[in-house]
């Protein structure tokens, strides 16, 4: 399957995973066939992207995509959430408490990722723009956790990571909804209101001490230039460090109002950049570890001038994946696709295929 935006979706395209809703149900079912209305209603609802299984690639038979995490773990935990939240709001300045289902899903994240010790992370997330924060804060806390497993965290040191994660961002239930949606760059007064959000989340997880000072901390940079504190080197915690790192590394993949996502693999160069300046740099190199830059079904082109699809990225190495080769410059498309590791091979991603090239690249060989 392979992740396309809702702007190139045509009608009798298939679904290849649902689409949930705002309360966690499920607006469309993976196998779905899309039609005109479907595909209007998607992009009313503020869907940027979906998943589908491309009919171009029957013949190259393309690996299913699997989350570190059950995905009825993952929709329970956004419905979850998402009542925390407006309960929250409602409650204004009471104390948040997570509640029992709440912290059970989270040892259920903590158990399904200890237990695959070998996966990457090759799914992103499928949101609407209205679903932003509850789907966001479930993508940080499995980031963290992952990344924490393969740290070398204890059970229950994810579990307190996980529900920090979980809960990083209860602050911007505080901000006004016209400067947390803005569209348009913030000016200097309303930059300062979204600053205090991690103050704010302290206060409301004061009685987890944990929480509120992963949530306090998670803007905060080892060099000094994060906030609201300005806090450095050896002042942020670790957990407050993998959590502001999964929370970069999801809003630079995220489609948002003001701005198209960053592709995975853009997003981790630049998380390159950040080891010993905004993050230790172990705890990086831990993060580019578990997250794949091409995740499975990307379209890529090698420097061989070789073209393919990602089928699978070994762990540790997530900029060199394994690519099933359809189309190479000397044969044209192959009948039958070989599977090539740029690891064991020397070769490299030169560039990404973006959606409309695979049909003009069928189309001049068929």
């Amino acid at each position: 399957m392979r992740k396309i935006q809702v702007d190139s979706l045509v009608p009798g395209m298939r679904l290849a995973k649902q689409v949930l809703g705002t309360n966690s149900e499920v607006y469309l079912n993976a196998g779905v066939i899309l039609t005109s209305r479907y595909i209007r209603k998607l992009r009313e609802l503020g869907f940027a992207c979906v998943y589908v299984y491309d009919a171009f690639l029957e013949d190259v038979q393309v690996p299913e995509v699997q989350d570190v995490v059950h995905e009825e773990t993952r929709r329970s935990a956004i419905g979850q959430l998402r009542k925390l939240l407006i309960d929250t709001e409602a409650s204004r300045d009471k104390a948040i408490a997570p509640p029992k289902e709440l912290t059970q899903t989270v040892y259920e994240m903590v158990d399904q990722i200890v237990e695959n010790p070998s996966r990457m992370i090759n799914l992103s997330d499928i949101r609407a723009q209205d679903e932003y924060l509850y789907h966001h804060s479930v993508n940080v806390c499995v980031l963290a956790l992952t990344a924490g497993a393969e740290i070398g965290l204890t059970r229950r040191q994810l579990f307190e990571l996980g529900v920090g994660a979980l809960l990083h961002d209860v602050g911007k239930m505080r901000i006004p909804t016209q400067i947390l949606n803005k569209p348009g760059r913030l000016t200097k007064e309303e930059f300062e209101i979204i600053k205090q959000h991690p103050i704010w989340a302290k206060h409301l997880l004061r009685d987890n001490p944990t929480g509120a000072s992963i949530a306090a901390m998670h803007h905060e940079r080892i060099n000094g230039e994060g906030y609201p504190y300005g806090l450095k080197l050896g002042e942020i915690s670790t957990y407050a460090q993998i959590t502001g790192l999964a929370d970069v590394f999801d809003a630079l993949t995220a489609d948002r109002c003001y701005r198209k996502a960053h592709p995975p693999h853009e997003a981790l160069e630049l998380l390159m950049a950040t080891g010993d300046y905004w993050f230790e740099f172990n705890i990086v190199n831990s993060f580019l570890a578990i997250v794949a830059a091409y995740p499975i079904g990307t379209l890529v082109e090698l420097n061989s001038r070789e073209i393919g699809v990602v089928v699978e990225t070994p762990k540790g190495f997530p900029t060199l994946p394994t690519v099933r080769v359809f189309v190479t410059a000397e044969e044209g498309w192959l009948p039958v696709p070989y599977d090539l590791s740029t690891l064991e091979n020397c070769r490299f991603v030169v560039r990404v295929l973006e959606d409309e090239e695979l049909a003009f690249i069928k189309k001049r060989f068929f």
